[in-house]
């Protein structure tokens, strides 16, 4: 007789089970998934300005076109976990840092720092993609009064659910 039905009451989560069928529903696949870096840029003063990438760590997918886009173009719609963080030189102080999100060309938001000596900017969303024609790149802004040089520490990103 086959069980089609437990309930939690009746299963002692300790215990080690032996399934001789097939199991379904019981992991995750979070692909695509994807994680890069970039060289330093200089920066104007008060200007949106797209992260450059120059490698790519890993890549499940192929959804992360490296070159002129810089973007994360995932190939299964649903729900994603993106991740970025900017570095500026340690000895520049900056009075507004921020790390933004694009999707498709419009900023979807970010985070701001305010840091003196240790110039770094981290945010993480979550976003939609259709599967086919949305990406999302990372942008980067600062208000020091001149140009500066910040760098891509890291965009990465993967699938979580639709």
């Amino acid at each position: 007789m086959a069980i089609d039905k437990i309930q939690s009451e009746s299963i002692n989560l300790a215990d080690n089970f032996a399934f001789t069928g097939t199991v379904t529903g019981a992991g995750e696949d979070n692909k695509p998934m994807f994680r890069v870096s970039g060289n330093a840029k200089t920066v104007s003063n008060n200007t949106d300005t797209k992260n450059d990438v120059n490698t790519e760590i890993f890549d499940t997918d192929n959804c992360f076109s490296t070159g002129g886009s810089n973007r994360f173009t995932p190939n299964k719609a649903g729900k994603y976990y993106l991740n970025a963080r900017i570095d500026a030189n340690s000895g520049t102080n900056t009075d507004f840092y921020v790390v933004m999100f694009y999707k498709n060309g419009s900023s979807i938001g970010g985070a701001a720092s305010i840091n003196r000596d240790y110039n770094t900017a981290v945010a993480s969303q979550i976003v939609e993609a259709n599967g086919s024609s949305d990406y999302f790149e990372v942008y980067c802004k600062q208000q020091s009064g001149g140009s500066m040089s910040i760098q891509l520490a890291e965009f990465s990103g993967f699938y979580i659910g639709n």
